[in-house]
């Protein structure tokens, strides 16, 4: 996952009908798993 894909979908995330924290901190948070991911390979 490159920073493009991440930059798409923070903003997805911000024009979702549900954006609010809880969700802010789920897309983190699932972004910092899949760079972790990466870091592994």
């Amino acid at each position: 996952m490159n920073s493009r894909s991440i930059n798409s979908e923070i903003k997805k995330g911000a024009q979702g009908p549900f954006c609010n924290k809880i969700d802010i901190k789920l897309i983190i948070s699932h972004l910092q798993e899949n760079l972790y991911n990466d870091f592994q390979k």
